[in-house]
């Protein structure tokens, strides 16, 4: 069930291709997750060592982040908004236990990435 889902949602995510972070901004608005609901999602989705998480449209990177420092699995967030983007790089500055985790951001143009661990 749970590659089904994760199926359906890269099926959808490519066929929003070509679009860039500004064509959307103003139509759909970040909402953070909080930390509570991260945690429940996580605990659903049974993630244990060794996993991979990819986070399309990870915002702030506060799902990636957490994924890492509670499980210590590779997280991936894949983000189009740059401000985001930045928050989410100032996000992963000292993290406490922050074992590993890389946040990438999506271009016409290619990806770039940033990578912290411990």
């Amino acid at each position: 069930m749970k590659r089904l889902f994760t199926a359906l949602v890269l099926c959808w995510a490519m066929s929003c291709g070509g679009a860039n972070a500004a064509d959307y901004r103003e139509e759909i608005p970040f909402v953070p997750t909080p930390i509570e609901v991260i945690d429940r999602m996580l605990e659903l989705a049974e993630v244990k060592n060794g996993d991979v998480l990819y986070d399309l449209g990870s915002g702030d990177g506060r799902i990636v982040i957490r994924a890492a420092q509670k499980y210590g699995i590779h997280a991936v967030g894949i983000e189009m908004d740059q401000l985001l983007l930045d928050k989410a790089r100032a996000g992963m500055q000292n993290p406490p236990e922050l074992r590993y985790s890389r946040l990438c951001i999506a271009r016409d143009n290619g990806a770039r990435e940033t990578s912290s661990s411990k």
